[in-house]
């Protein structure tokens, strides 16, 4: 089956999509095997600021397994450019084997999140497996007996966690107050931020946590720390960050300091159907101004000076 009339799409369902050239979906089933096979090419997607070179899926099945593969080739994200996402996977018994891949443009494994979901009587749950976790080509380690289930409960994390000594990645919930804290140990922003070709958007190293409840309520609350910031491989200083969220109002309290910088900075948010206030004090003794060329993402270059 060859798609030939995109106009449908584009103009009409997706507006933001822009004209493609279609692609040919091909299938074949075998009633006497059970086997089935479809394939579908589609190249050059665009909508809004996300592209893909080509996007590939197949489904392969017979009577023990069904295996799957989603493949996205040059994926761009505004500026930002990624070699390839693959997403592949067998379902067999009650159990779905899946991995998320990040590839380089030589097809080698740059990013690799891999586990399995299980069903069990009334509950699910999901484990990353051994072997099957890899950030910026090198090897996380998982517990034996991770896990994250999803229940009417609400969702459970256990030993859920992949680290790289010293470094530590963790999902850690509260089943009392509905909470869910990220948090991060001495993590290299690299390991992360490497996801994409080129230069670096992002490196340093990263300390603290993410926390936010399931609740109705909606509330969050982060404190994070950056030691050795770099922006797009430009010095930038160490970054404190906090921010929350409760009821109508948010907050936030940042500090900045470098060798030639002092900033802080703190204020406030509050958002309510008949009045919005805003408050936000800076103070800077001094600031250098090198400190925002990063942040001007080539607009601004050889910035000096200080403001005090």
């Amino acid at each position: 089956l060859t798609i030939r009339d995109t106009d449908l799409i584009t103009e009409i369902l997706v507006p933001d999509l822009e004209p493609f050239v279609p692609g040919v979906l091909k299938g074949e089933f075998d009633s006497e095997e059970n086997r089935l096979d479809v394939e579908l090419d589609i190249s050059k997607i665009k909508y809004a600021t996300t592209s893909f070179d080509s996007i590939s899926f197949r489904v392969e099945s017979d009577d023990e397994e069904l295996s799957y593969r989603l493949r996205l080739k040059n994926v761009l994200l505004d500026t930002l450019t990624i070699d390839a996402i693959q997403f592949t996977g067998r379902v067999e018994n009650d159990s779905i084997y899946s991995a998320l891949q990040i590839l380089n443009s030589k097809n080698e494994n740059k990013y690799v999140l891999g586990g399995v979901f299980r069903s069990q009587e009334d509950n699910f749950r999901f484990r990353f497996l051994k072997d099957q976790v890899m950030l910026n080509y090198s090897e996380w380690a998982v517990a034996d007996d991770n896990y994250l289930e999803f229940s009417k409960y609400g969702l459970v994390a256990h030993n859920f966690s992949i680290s790289k000594d010293p470094e530590r990645i963790a999902l850690v919930t509260t089943v009392k107050d509905s909470t869910l804290a990220l948090e991060f140990q001495q993590v290299q922003l690299s390991n992360l931020t490497r996801i994409v070709r080129g230069v670096m958007p992002a490196s340093g190293m990263l300390d603290g946590n993410l926390k936010f409840t399931s609740s109705s309520s909606g509330r969050f609350s982060s404190e994070l720390k950056i030691s050795e910031l770099e922006i797009l491989e430009k010095p930038f200083g160490d970054l404190t960050l906090g921010l929350s969220h409760a009821g109508d109002r948010y907050t936030i309290d940042m500090a900045l300091t470098n060798q030639g910088s002092n900033l802080t900075a703190k204020g406030y948010y509050v958002s309510n159907p008949t009045t919005s206030s805003f408050d936000l004090s800076a103070n800077f003794d001094p600031l250098n101004l090198q400190a925002i060329e990063p942040l001007s993402f080539g607009q601004l270059q050889k910035v000096e000076g200080r403001a005090t």
